[in-house]
């Protein structure tokens, strides 16, 4: 995630079909072609086991094409959280916040 740069990964997906497919490495690219529509859950699992799985929900609506990126974050990499904010002399996030912090849980 930090660099953006793409590596090796696999795809796992479960929906109306299911399957796995590895990514070019190159590009970072997966291609998947006549999934039927409905709601997929992906895992993308780097290569190398330094990497953190990550899964979410991605809808695939007849005749469209569906595009998702995925940023994996090494273990024990340093995470910043931009945007987290309190109220003055208080321990309350800001209602803003979770936005953010719900992302942040999703990777985690």
């Amino acid at each position: 995630a930090k660099t953006r740069k793409p590596i090796g990964a696999t795809a796992e997906y479960r929906g109306m079909a299911f399957g796995k497919i590895n990514n070019d490495s190159m590009t970072g690219s997966f291609v998947l072609r006549n999934l039927p529509p409905g709601t997929y859950t992906f895992t993308i699992s780097g290569k190398d086991p330094i990497y953190i799985p990550q899964s979410c929900s991605v809808i695939i609506a007849p005749g469209k094409l569906t595009e998702r990126e995925f940023y994996l974050v090494k273990k024990r990499e340093k995470i910043v959280l931009r945007g987290v904010n309190f109220d003055t002399g208080e321990a309350d996030l800001r209602p803003e916040s979770y936005v953010i912090l719900d992302k942040a849980g999703k990777i985690l």
